[in-house]
């Protein structure tokens, strides 16, 4: 007889045999039922299966209980924030200070494009090639400028048009380093991605071109009024003091006219900073509501106000020894360039080797003062 067969229900006892199952069954409950309980409550005094179960070990965590290694948060995936003034550090972010550099190096081999074909043309079948261009005295340079030919109109032209136009798309860049800047990812603040920096420039273009066009004309008002004061100080002057006295007090008070427009640069930047800070923050709240470009424009200076009138010495002077630095390296590669002089080969590769790494310092030096500019505004 098989097992099926001797678990089959015998004939006309069905009714019988499914009572005596159900039976089981009601008791198999009620041992669980109590033995539930007892796990709930502690073993009852005399319950054999309650004492049973509790004297069982503790289960071991089931895998699906327990978080895999790969199931911890990574804080890579993290969202960008916004960092704190203490947290924002201009060394933290060489990869932003790398893009700028990229972006410069870019932007001089477009303007120098131009030119460098011009004088390919003319001095290419030269025996000393353009070395003449740089031979004390500079008759041939003087003779090649004073060509009466549409070359130079046309390379000029060239220039100021890509000059213009490296002006306006450095906005996008500008936004992006001050993005990147401001924002971090994890509580250690790591940079974010570059894609979320540039969406951050892009975001801030238009506000900072308006921002740049603002300052600009302000600052070219008070240039202009600096030197018609200047002037009519002059005039009024030399009668009485004479040329020499009245020269000089001309250049005083046209370099106080000097300072006043470097000041409104300084706030500029403040500016700069809080407009490009701001849309970074609304990328971080992907849900969050979305301001206009007047709207960011108005924020921006009204914060650039603000901290000027209580920390302008301190922006001032923040802004002032790394423009002096950056002048002084500006001076460096100059006379690096006239040392190397006619010389090629070996020298001329040094000699672009060491002005890159001038055009590198100026844009640390640069996104150091726009991240000293960000702690500023967001004291």
């Amino acid at each position: 007889m098989t097992d099926r067969q001797r678990d089959a229900p015998a004939p006309g006892g069905s009714s019988e045999a499914a009572g005596a199952d159900a039976g089981a069954t009601d008791a198999r409950v009620g041992d669980l039922t109590e033995a539930a309980d007892a796990g709930a409550t502690g073993p009852r005094e005399g319950d054999a299966t309650a004492a049973t179960y509790a004297a069982l070990p503790p289960a071991a965590p089931s895998a699906a209980s327990t978080p895999a290694p790969d199931d911890e948060p990574d804080a890579t995936s993290a969202p960008p924030r916004l960092l704190e003034p203490r947290e924002i550090r201009a060394r933290r972010r060489p990869r932003a200070i790398l893009l700028v550099w990229t972006w410069e190096l870019a932007g001089a081999y477009l303007v120098a494009t131009p030119i460098h074909a011009w004088a390919r043309k003319v001095w290419g079948a030269h025996p000393d090639g353009d070395a003449v261009l740089f031979r004390p005295g500079g008759h041939a340079l003087l003779s090649w400028l004073g060509d009466e030919g549409a070359a130079l109109a046309v390379v000029l032209r060239t220039a100021i048009v890509t000059i213009a136009a490296l002006g306006i798309l450095g906005q996008l860049v500008t936004g992006a380093l001050v993005a990147s800047l401001a924002t971090g990812i994890g509580d250690r603040g790591r940079p974010a991605p570059t894609s979320f920096a540039l969406r951050a420039g892009a975001g801030s273009f238009f506000p900072l071109l308006g921002i740049g066009v603002l300052a600009g004309a302000i600052e070219g008002a008070v240039l202009g009024v600096g030197l018609f004061a200047s002037s009519a100080l002059d005039h009024a002057l030399q009668p009485r003091l004479g040329d020499a006295r009245a020269f000089t007090a001309r250049l005083a008070l046209l370099a106080l006219f000097v300072v006043a427009t470097l000041a409104i640069g300084v706030v500029a930047d403040l500016a700069r900073v809080t407009v490009a800070r701001d849309v970074a923050g609304e990328l971080t709240r992907p849900a969050g509501p979305r301001a206009s470009m007047l709207a960011h424009m108005r924020a921006g200076v009204v914060a650039a106000v603000t901290t000027a009138r209580r920390a302008l010495g301190r922006a001032s002077l923040a802004w002032g020894w790394r423009a002096a630095a950056s002048m002084a390296l500006i001076y460096a590669g100059a006379v690096a360039g006239d040392l190397t002089g006619e010389r090629g080969g070996g020298a001329l590769w040094l000699l672009f080797a060491f002005h890159q790494l001038v055009v590198l310092a100026r844009a640390g030096l640069r996104a150091s003062w726009l991240a000293n500019a960000l702690r500023l505004v967001g004291r």
